[in-house]
């Protein structure tokens, strides 16, 4: 059978209604290895249950040289903090499933990254296929409402459900660092959401560049840029049906019930539009 990596970023929100039920289906076709990064501590009950190969749990907070660029460059709004938080984790994870595998000395044929608060409506439907190492292929899910660039362009890959092998899930966890470098050269200005982000570091592309507001690609130099792009990756997108949580449940623990306030290089900031703003 190969062997699965599958990592969860974040938070284990709906872990036991929803993600239990699938790695049950998993395992009787896969060796399957589950990682945690999760930004606070989880129930014994939840390591118990899930037994992860490896976890970290440690609450995200924007890092020094992030906060330091954007008040550098006179931005008061530090950013969108859970999608942040949850490329952070991303990357934390592609490190614990490396250590794993120098560790135990084990070789992973299939990487992927899954939410705990998703469920398949045909979980049988689940394959995991292995590439050749030097072939960069990303596979994954069909959301709901597909999220597009400009409402006009391919699909985008989404930040739910992904696998590949180890070199492309080596650009898929690199989003955070990514995120960071861009910030740095677009003075504090490389403001994005979730797939926006991944996917501008996936391709390598700015599909939107703020220094050049005017710039819309067409749904053609979009496609041409995400088929031909930097990092020679490709992708496969599955229509395998799915659902989340609620959103109310979701958003319930938004910010994973920081204070309300934080006092930054002696300013005040408040939660504002998904992250910290400056008072």
């Amino acid at each position: 059978m190969l062997n699965v990596a599958l990592f969860i970023s974040g938070r284990t929100l709906g872990y036991k209604d929803c993600l239990i039920p699938i790695l049950k289906t998993l395992k009787t076709k896969y060796n399957i290895y589950l990682f945690l990064s999760i930004n606070s501590e989880i129930e014994q009950e939840a390591i118990d249950l899930l037994q992860p190969a490896k976890y970290y749990f440690k609450k995200f907070f924007y890092d020094q040289d992030w906060i330091d660029n954007r008040v550098k460059n006179n931005r008061s709004y530090l950013g969108c903090y859970n999608p942040l938080s949850m490329f952070f984790n991303d990357h934390n994870n592609y490190l614990l499933i490396d250590d794993y595998e120098k560790e135990n000395n084990i070789k992973f044929d299939i990487i992927g990254k899954i939410r705990p608060d998703m469920t398949f409506n045909n979980k049988e439907e689940i394959i995991f296929i292995k590439d050749d190492e030097d072939k960069l292929i990303l596979r994954d899910v069909l959301p709901e409402c597909p999220i597009k660039w400009y409402g006009n362009s391919p699909y985008l890959v989404s930040d739910t459900f992904c696998y590949g092998n180890k070199k492309s899930m080596k650009v898929y966890c690199n989003t955070y660092n990514w995120i960071k470098e861009k910030d740095v050269e677009l003075k504090g200005e490389y403001d994005r959401f979730f797939e926006s982000w991944l996917n501008e570091n996936i391709f390598g592309c700015l599909f939107y560049n703020p220094t050049n507001k005017s710039q819309i690609f067409s749904y053609s130099e979009c496609k041409d840029k995400m088929e031909n792009n930097a990092n020679n990756i490709k992708y496969i997108t599955y229509n395998w049906k799915y659902n989340l949580l609620p959103q109310s449940i979701r958003s319930s623990i938004n910010h994973l019930n920081q204070p309300d306030e934080h006092m930054i290089n002696d300013q005040i900031y408040k939660w504002y539009n998904g992250g910290l703003q400056k008072v």
